[in-house]
């Protein structure tokens, strides 16, 4: 399958999703991933593959990552703060939020955190034998991680 036809911002949601109450399927004719509830809906279909969701630590690098490149400290030790215990998450995002002024940072987190699902929906890709290993090297070398202010 050629990457171009996968829908990898999809298989990157489906890749993130840690909720109990779906399951997501990649379908190798298509490309095309989608959400799966066990209750009311049809089955899959038999050649879908079924995406397990990676996990939370691998989301976590994420925001360490992106801390760890900014040039405000101030900034980034207030970001280093909210990242620890239960909820690192939604206080991460809610701080990233918080000055709407701040578009540049908003700007660059969204376009840093697509960037890593995508890669990684590249990676899942490769590891189920739907790429080579030649296309998944060249979409890893084209899409480095954003630059971060």
């Amino acid at each position: 399958m050629e990457i171009e036809k996968v829908d990898l911002e999809m298989l990157g949601t489906a890749l993130a999703d840690q909720g109990a109450e779906s399951r997501w399927t990649f379908d190798p004719l298509s490309g095309e991933s989608s959400c799966w509830f066990a209750e009311g809906d049809d089955e899959p279909d038999e050649e879908a593959l079924f995406i397990e969701p990676l996990p939370s630590r691998v989301w976590y690098r994420d925001m360490a990552d992106f801390v760890a490149r900014l040039s405000d400290k101030q900034l980034a030790a207030r970001l280093e703060r909210t990242m620890s215990g239960r909820g690192a998450f939604r206080r991460f995002r809610d701080e990233i939020y918080h000055d709407r002024d701040n578009g540049q940072l908003i700007t660059a987190w969204n376009a840093f955190r697509d960037n890593r699902a995508e890669r990684r929906a590249v990676d899942w890709l490769l590891d189920n034998q739907q790429i080579t290993e030649e296309a998944a090297d060249r979409y890893r070398t084209t899409h480095p991680d954003p630059e971060v202010p």
